[in-house]
C-alpha cells in the first residue's frame, strides 16, 4: 500500500490542460501573486498607522488632562504663597513696630540708644 502511494503514475502532472503553471499549498490554496502580497503589505502598513493614530490620540487625552490637574494644583500653590507672604510682611511690621516702640521707649531714658537708632542701618 505505501508503495502504491509514492508511485508516480498516481498524481496526474498539475499542468496539464492549463496554459499557465500555478502553485497550490497543502491545503489546495492558490499561492499568492507579487501584487496580492504588495495590496496585503500597504494594508498591513496602513492598519499600523491607523492603530498609531489611535494610541497616539488616547495619549494625548490622558496627558492633557493630567495636566490641567497639574496646573489647578499649581495655582492653588502659589495662591496659598501668596497669602503666606502677605501674612509674614504683616507679622514683619507687627515686630518691626514693636521693637521701635520698645527702642523707643529706651532710646528716651537713654540717649545714646538714640543715636544707635538714628544711625543708618546696613543691610
Amino acid at each position: 500500500m505505501i508503495r502504491n502511494l509514492h508511485e508516480k503514475s498516481q498524481f496526474p502532472p498539475c499542468n496539464r490542460g492549463r496554459g499557465r503553471v500555478s502553485q497550490r499549498n497543502r491545503d489546495g490554496d492558490q499561492a499568492v501573486s507579487t501584487a496580492g502580497r504588495l495590496f496585503g503589505s500597504f494594508v498591513i502598513i496602513i492598519g499600523i498607522g491607523v492603530f498609531s493614530l489611535l494610541t497616539a490620540s488616547f495619549s494625548a487625552f490622558l496627558v492633557s488632562r493630567d495636566e490641567k490637574t497639574f496646573l489647578q494644583r499649581e495655582q492653588r500653590i502659589l495662591n496659598k504663597l501668596d497669602d503666606l507672604e502677605v501674612k509674614l510682611a504683616r507679622i514683619e511690621r507687627a515686630i518691626c513696630m514693636q521693637m521701635n516702640g520698645s527702642a523707643a521707649q529706651e532710646a528716651n531714658d537713654d540717649p545714646a540708644a538714640q543715636l544707635a537708632m538714628d544711625a543708618p542701618r546696613k543691610s
